[in-house]
């Protein structure tokens, strides 16, 4: 398995290949990507499997910004049958190391025209669980402390066949946490700051980090759908915005509408977190959020970063370099995550928490 699978979203392959190749030459590790523009994933190709593992055991999941999964994998097999694709994989893993793993995820690109595919590796689980477990090759029940089978069909006829390490790997199916729309939220953009909540706090965090009636602030909050969020977690919020927020909210009794512009706005008193989901220059955002964090404002924040149409993973290293720095040149110690989340499109999410 010397080739390592990247889940992206569609038309990010770029990015995601940029970042890996960092990651790996920064460890002395060098290969080559090979990708399409649009398929939603990447191949990392290098020397041996024994380099694979070396950034499997060194790189974590959660380090890369624009991959959602990853996996270690070998050379795909081609023109596989498709009235018999279970025999094909089935003598694959026979002429390989004997192995067992202790659960099988079928994976396939989370891409345009990919419906007809995701439709087919949902309903072809079931039969290849039962063969594998049937040959010995799948545990007789699931079983979280042993790695995943990974078989990744990037078209109906071809597979990738590897596996998914049990402690650096997305708990989500293709990476993609299915989170289900909030009726009473309003709008979809709610969705980002869930997803946020789940990708960069452990749930053994999340009433720590998240309860005890906190403060919170929300700016360019109109309507309000990461408010809402917030105020369902039982915080008081400042909601900061020129526009209108969603009457149920400001019902609820837990919402201040502030009507400034979120650029200048500064709360009178240190808050618990701030978010924000402002469409601006991602260098003009940084530096507001510098000011939140040496200022003493909040300890923690998500916030998002409008990617340019050129030069994207440049401009995500700059931003961060320039966050960084200035924590460090004010003695604060922090922890600094950032994701291109599944509800996100030309922007990255970042989670910052001060120490």
């Amino acid at each position: 398995m010397n080739i390592i699978l990247l889940y992206c979203r569609a038309g990010f392959e770029g990015e995601c290949s940029q970042e890996i190749q960092d990651k790996a030459s920064y460890l002395g590790v060098f290969g080559y990507c090979r990708t399409n523009k649009g398929q939603g994933f990447v191949e990392f190709v290098l020397p041996t499997a024994k380099d694979a593992s070396k950034i499997f055991k060194q790189v974590q999941l959660s380090e890369l910004v624009f991959a959602r999964q990853w996996a270690r994998v070998s050379e795909p097999l081609d023109d596989v049958p498709r009235e018999d694709r279970v025999q094909p994989i089935l003598e694959f893993l026979a002429n390989e190391d004997k192995n067992t793993w202790g659960r099988v995820s079928v994976d396939c690109p989370d891409s345009e025209g990919a419906a007809h595919l995701k439709t087919f590796v949902r309903k072809f689980t079931a039969p290849i669980a039962k063969a594998l477990r049937g040959n010995g090759f799948l545990t007789p029940k699931q079983d979280s402390r042993l790695h995943t089978l990974c078989l990744f069909f990037s078209d109906f006829d071809k597979v990738y066949i590897g596996e998914l390490d049990k402690e650096n790997s997305s708990r989500d199916h293709l990476g993609i946490p299915r989170l289900k729309f909030p009726k009473d939220a309003p709008s979809r953009s709610t969705l980002k700051l869930e997803e946020a909540w789940r990708t960069f706090l452990h749930p053994d965090e999340w009433y720590d980090l998240l309860g005890g009636h906190q403060k919170a602030v929300d700016l360019g909050a109109c309507p309000g759908g990461w408010t809402w969020q917030l105020v369902n977690q039982g915080m008081d919020v400042f909601s900061v915005d020129h526009g209108p927020m969603d009457e149920g909210l400001m019902n609820s009794g837990h919402v201040t509408h502030v009507l400034e512009d979120g650029f200048v706005y500064k709360p009178a008193k240190k808050v618990d977190w701030m978010v924000c989901d402002i469409v601006d220059k991602p260098k003009r955002v940084s530096a507001m959020i510098i000011e939140w964090l040496v200022g003493g404002y909040c300890t923690k924040t998500v916030f998002n970063l409008k990617l340019p149409m050129k030069k994207r993973y440049q401009e995500v290293q700059e931003c961060l370099q320039l966050i960084e720095s200035a924590l460090a040149e004010n003695n604060q110690r922090c922890r600094i995550q950032a994701k291109h989340l599944y509800h996100d499109r030309e922007e990255i999410t970042c989670f910052i928490q001060v120490m």
